[in-house]
């Protein structure tokens, strides 16, 4: 186990605040203060060696003890069922953190949080052992502050708080680093180690949230998005007064005071002519003599979820069409992959450009096809992409490139959304490597390997390696004035078969990969 960082994690907790339930993973250090603090709440502790739990100072503890280790399994709790994880150093001994992070967060409630720690990459005495050619923590990840952050918000946590802790101060090496071109923000330089208070809900939203069901939430959110970006404005601002009137009286003022804004804000958005669109359905035949038509756009989406696809649709079908241009809508239910059930669109539609996108994905730029057009005037560019990396590392994993560019809503939840704001591009967009599959935009048809990924995973970057191999681009475009889609995903780790297709990828194109990292 490693050194404690001396009970500090403590320092996060309020005096008024009493949890039902509390989860120590590893950091058994921490129980008995812990006990003191909140007599009656229920402790549970998570450790990989049995006789941590028979120490005869955690005897009168009342602790629930389960032995395995977090890193290698899941554990054995109910979701949500805990109102603090504390665990210190948890991201530092681990292949996958974000893996890890993600699926500790589906054990915290709405309203709970994470505490953690980390030691800090940047610490003056770290940097200097670097610099002398020395690196003393090979078999453990440090993190600089801003990495972690990003880390955490990429696992689902909303809020998330920072502490340090001071180490050894040294004045003169401080100096000599800072000189040499090393940023000291709120002495970093000197912060041995960051604790971490990551909350699963942003402040306002838990107390949303122990306000209202999850359906009158959703509800409500995704009205207020449609009024937001034009989509059916009058209507939907009368469907949020008619449901405000079935509420409390406070709740009912909440909804009439967004209706208020919401209908003043959005009386430009109203009336817009969207142009031509074409909601024909699957089209069973395949490409015509004459090849593909230049004056169609297909929109293509895996369906295993109505609701869901209906709401994608909806935006779809309010998106501006240039003058002359069509679009086709074509839902593909029942497939094996998402490789196949594209490769079934694909075949079945003549129409020159493609957009597949998931059925949990929300275009709210309207002026998206006339984007994309003007980017494809590039017949070099084969595929457009929201978010990507200039170079796939040795994983496989675009994200864990060095240089990701895009930008993302992520709505992982109704109320709250995280704006995955990665590098812009100096120009129009940029070329990439891989892009993620939330989105892809093509002008080329080129099969899917469904060969190959009969799963749900790494189909995307496959394809982008298929584009390549035929010589053509995969680009992102510069969203930096807004962005242009929102992705609604449901929060959880990555699957358990998510490793069988990484390393079907790192076998096909292994040889391709040129990795900065």
């Amino acid at each position: 186990m490693e050194k404690s960082d001396g009970l500090r994690l403590l320092d996060f907790l309020e005096p008024d605040m009493v949890p039902a339930s509390v989860l120590v993973i590893e950091s058994v250090q921490y129980l008995p203060a812990l006990r003191e603090k909140f007599p009656h709440a229920a402790l549970f502790a998570v450790v990989a060696e049995e006789d941590v739990s028979r120490a005869p100072e955690m005897d009168e503890l009342d602790a629930a003890w389960t032995v395995l280790d977090y890193r290698e399994e899941v554990l054995p709790f109910p979701r949500k069922s805990f109102d603090i994880v504390l665990s210190e150093r948890m991201l530092e001994n681990v292949a996958n953190p974000q893996d890890i992070a993600s699926g500790i967060g589906t054990f915290i409630k709405d309203t709970g949080y994470l505490l953690t720690s980390f030691e800090n990459i940047r610490y003056w005495r770290v940097l200097r052992e670097l610099m002398d050619g020395h690196y003393y923590a090979i078999v453990h990840r440090r993190y600089a502050k801003p990495e972690f952050e990003r880390l955490l918000y990429a696992s689902f946590y909303k809020d998330i708080f920072f502490a340090p802790v001071r180490g050894f101060r040294g004045e003169e090496e401080i100096e000599q680093l800072v000189g040499a071109g090393f940023e000291n923000r709120l002495n970093d330089l000197n912060t041995e180690i960051w604790l971490v208070k990551a909350m699963r809900s942003a402040s306002d939203v838990a107390k949303l949230k122990a306000a209202y069901t999850p359906e009158v939430r959703k509800r409500l959110a995704t009205l207020m998005r449609r009024i937001e970006y034009g989509i059916d404005t009058p209507q939907n601002i009368g469907t949020m007064l008619h449901d405000g009137r079935n509420q409390s009286r406070d709740s009912f003022r909440f909804f009439r005071g967004a209706c208020d804004v919401y209908a003043c804000e959005s009386k430009s958005l109203c009336g817009c002519d969207r142009g031509t669109v074409c909601g024909k359905g699957m089209k069973m035949q395949g490409k015509t003599a004459a090849g593909a038509d230049n004056a169609r756009i297909a929109f293509i989406t895996c369906v295993n979820d109505e609701e869901q696809y209906e709401e994608c649709l909806l935006y779809l079908r309010h998106l501006r069409m240039p003058q002359g241009m069509e679009a086709e809508y074509l839902p593909v239910r029942g497939a094996a992959s998402m490789a196949a059930g594209y490769n079934e669109a694909m075949c079945a539609s003549d129409a020159k450009y493609k957009v597949y996108l998931h059925q949990d994905t929300l275009v709210v730029n309207q002026e998206f096809v006339r984007d994309i057009l003007r980017i494809f005037e590039d017949a070099s560019i084969g595929m457009i992409g929201m978010v990507g990396c200039r170079s796939l590392p040795a994983s496989g994993i675009w994200w864990d490139g060095m240089r990701c560019y895009g930008r993302v809503l992520h709505a992982c939840e109704p109320e709250s959304v995280v704006d995955s704001e990665m590098k812009e591009p100096e120009d129009a967009y940029i070329d990439v490597e891989a892009a993620d599959g939330l989105l892809l935009a093509t002008q080329q048809d080129i099969r899917w390997r469904e060969d190959l990924f009969g799963g749900w995973h790494f189909y995307d970057t496959s394809q982008c390696m298929e584009f390549a191999r035929q010589g053509y681009k995969v680009v992102v475009p510069n969203q930096e004035a807004d962005f242009w889609c929102i992705h609604c995903p449901r929060e959880k780790p990555l699957a358990s078969e998510y490793k069988l297709w990484q390393k079907i990828f790192l076998k096909e194109y292994g040889d391709m990969l040129s990795p900065e990292i």
